[in-house]
């Protein structure tokens, strides 16, 4: 089913729902409740204004993200009537219908974590992060790459690595959301499991943890990751290694070392650059 693999599933389909998709799971939202932001699923411009009145109601703002978004685009805020009125009339009913829509709690301050796992092979890594973000040229605040620590093994592994109890909290809901999504469909498989989670508060001072959304597709991350096996597939005996990647929405020469992904126009977005680093690693005795 199309919606399992985008950010739609996070959620439980809001009360009185006028669509639910063939194959979807009233159990999945339920269970990851504890692990994300409150929010809404749903699959009709009616049923987004129902999600997002529902977060008004209890005083938190909503933010309203089409499924097929990648990178903090397709994305709106809406905190009263009017504003979700103009977030509403942006929204595409065939798309909806297709893949869905979440609305969730926005977060403010926020930082985004990159949680996830790739395996190749023989080859399995792990891996915990910090997002930046950019501007585009329009202005927009959109996804600037990433900074990872990476590790072989899971998520497991790397969940005994962590120490400060925040970060482990972070770890914790991805390793849970991965967990519920393979109960929740048992036939489905992702040789990549990437988690954005973000930590916060919301309007009333209260911190908040959250999966954001799964990508087991292609991501911004992606030839980060792809460094980081090829380091441990050259060093059998490299247990760590720091990666990163770098988006930035004009041409520009990159760092020396730097694997270039994307230097050019981009059809949609304009001029952009785009580049992984192999940053650090611990040498054969994993120090």
């Amino acid at each position: 089913h199309a919606f399992v693999a985008t950010k739609t599933i996070t959620h439980p389909l809001v009360e009185g729902a006028r669509a639910k998709p063939a194959g979807w799971s009233d159990a999945l939202g339920v269970a990851l409740e504890d692990v994300t932001l409150p929010g809404f699923a749903a699959f009709t411009v009616e049923d987004v204004g129902r999600a997002a009145r529902s977060l008004f109601e209890r005083g938190l703002p909503a933010r309203i993200k089409r499924a097929d978004g990648i990178g903090g685009l397709g994305q709106s805020v809406a905190t009263d009537r009017k504003s979700l009125d103009a977030s509403l009339a942006h929204l595409d009913p065939d798309s909806l219908a297709r893949v869905g829509a979440v609305v969730e709690l926005n977060l403010k301050p926020v930082k985004t974590y990159s949680v996830g796992t790739v395996a190749i092979g023989p080859h399995r890594i792990a891996y915990f992060g910090m997002q930046r973000l950019t501007r585009n040229r329009s202005g927009l605040s959109v996804y600037g790459g990433s900074t990872l620590s990476c590790i072989r093994g899971d998520l497991n592994d790397l969940l005994a690595t962590l120490e400060d109890e925040a970060e482990r909290r972070v770890l914790r809901c991805a390793i849970r959301y991965d967990a519920e999504v393979s109960r929740a469909y048992p036939g489905f498989f992702a040789s990549r499991r990437n988690y954005d989670v973000a930590l916060g508060v919301d309007p009333s001072g209260m911190p908040r943890t959250g999966v954001l959304e799964q990508s087991w597709r292609t991501g911004g991350a992606t030839p980060a990751e792809i460094l980081a096996l090829e380091a441990m597939h050259r060093d059998p005996l490299l247990s760590r290694v720091n990666v990163s990647t770098h988006e930035v929405h004009e041409l520009i020469d990159p760092p020396l070392g730097a694997q270039i992904v994307f230097h050019g126009e981009d059809p949609h977005v304009g001029p952009m650059t785009k580049y992984a680093m192999l940053d650090a690693q611990d040498d054969a005795h994993g120090r």
